[in-house]
């Protein structure tokens, strides 16, 4: 007869309550979650316990501690299973599609917010978008996502939006300073441009962005969220929108969230930057090899970026870089702050 779990010292993941539902999706997002163990409550936090050899970087304060969990008593459901929330629509991962069906009814039946469940495939295509299936509940996947005091009408079969990054928006909504002129390139429906002006009113803010389906949900989001006027939606190609003589030096801050491939337009987001001017560069870089050694995640971004200022006859200094979230058991995403002279 097999011994039942014992209580024990696990890694684990620290959040506040208010932040205990997210963290839990972001952790079986990343397929690090224990289920053998519960989660166990601290006064105003809670702590998840996560394997041993789990690496994460939530995209919302948090702490990795060692705390000693108790058995989980409770029966495993298809609830703990990992997916995106945008609005009211869930998605789950295709990969996972042995046991959709089951979690998607139960996603639906039992979490009130949520009025569709689609199975999402990977982001591809010219402008990185999902194609989305459908399984349970409202046919249409066109919703309201609200986030830092805003809201965000977006269609995540139409449009590239990620509610993981989250974290990020506001992070550099903060650092804008009064006066500022911003580009947002890639901007999507517009989160970057919107929370940033919500934060800092006296900032002028460029939102460009090239997939047409993106451009009514931009505008439509700049007049909901009443920044007309501080927010401009333009849309254009990245590089031909750099490119323009009249766009040359003329931001303090240009944004560039779109990590797959925001290295190729390096070049015209110098070109567009004034002297002293601050660029949060998106990329991915390796954080282990097939072996599992251990590896700079951010060499070659950084790479990237000197290279790109020593083309340019521009000195830079990396202020700051982090870890975004887990993209692969072997790739992260990652943002470096970078001034540029």
């Amino acid at each position: 007869m097999m011994n039942p779990v014992a209580k024990r010292v696990l890694k684990a993941v620290k959040v506040r309550l208010k932040d205990a539902e997210r963290a839990k999706r972001f952790l079986l997002s990343e397929n690090v979650l224990s289920h053998e163990y519960a989660p166990l409550k601290k006064k105003e936090f809670i702590l998840f316990p996560i394997s041993r050899d789990a690496s994460v970087v939530l995209p919302f304060e948090h702490e990795i501690t060692r705390a000693r969990f108790q058995p989980n008593k409770s029966k495993p459901t298809a609830l703990e299973f990992p997916f995106d929330l945008i609005g009211d629509v869930a998605l789950i991962d295709a990969e996972s599609i042995g046991k959709a069906g089951e979690a998607a009814r139960i996603l639906l039946e039992t979490n009130p917010r949520i009025c569709c469940v689609a199975l999402k495939s990977a982001f591809s295509g010219k402008y990185r978008v999902r194609r989305l299936r459908v399984l349970v509940g409202r046919r249409d996947t066109e919703t309201v996502h609200r986030e830092s005091g805003c809201s965000f009408a977006v269609d995540p079969a139409l449009v590239y939006f990620s509610s993981r990054l989250s974290f990020e928006r506001e992070r550099i909504a903060v650092q804008v300073k009064e006066g500022e002129r911003v580009l947002v390139l890639f901007a999507g429906v517009g989160p970057f441009a919107i929370i940033g002006s919500k934060k800092q009113p006296l900032a002028h803010f460029v939102a460009v962005e090239l997939n047409p389906n993106a451009i009514p949900f931009l505008e439509k989001n700049i007049e909901a969220n009443k920044v007309i006027g501080r927010v401009k939606a333009v849309r254009a190609d990245a590089a031909k929108f750099c490119a323009k003589p009249v766009n040359c030096g003329a931001f303090d801050r240009v944004v560039m969230p779109l990590p797959h491939s925001a290295h190729e337009f390096l070049d015209g987001a110098l070109a567009v930057l004034k002297r002293g001017g601050v660029v949060h560069f998106y990329s991915f870089g390796q954080r282990r090899d097939v072996e599992r050694n251990t590896l700079d995640a951010f060499s070659k971004p950084s790479s990237l970026v000197r290279a790109a200022c020593a083309k340019a006859g521009r000195k830079c200094r990396i202020i700051s870089k982090r870890a975004v979230l887990h993209y692969s058991p072997f790739e992260d995403e990652v943002v470096l702050d970078v001034i540029v002279g």
